[in-house]
């Protein structure tokens, strides 16, 4: 499993001061990126999945579902190619269909 997690502070409005009292920006969102290679899955042996959420409160009802996102769709939101070394691994055209994916795996 690949993972990549990080924070977005682009645009940031809100700062705060670190323990040597430097000023830094309170992100605006937080995300995770992963993809999986499981031999034995019955969904293909590459899976991906991305979460994008916004630095607010959330509805305790709110289903994890909602803050699912493509792979494609994270990047374009960050701004950032996450997995550019995965054309080489798996080829070019699956690795675009792992980026475009939806399908919810687990």
């Amino acid at each position: 499993t690949y993972v990549v997690t990080g924070c977005v502070i682009k645009g940031a409005t809100s700062f705060e001061n670190d323990s040597d009292g430097h000023s830094m920006p309170v992100p605006k969102a937080f995300f995770k990126a992963l993809i999986r290679y499981s031999p034995n899955s019955t969904y293909g042996t590459w899976n991906a999945a991305a979460f994008y959420t916004e630095h607010r409160s959330y509805d305790s009802t709110t289903p994890i579902k909602d803050l699912f996102v493509s792979i494609d769709q994270l990047e374009q939101l960050i701004g950032l190619d996450l997995f550019v070394n995965l054309p080489k691994k798996v080829g070019a055209s699956q690795a675009a269909a792992l980026e475009a994916s939806t399908r919810i795996w687990w």
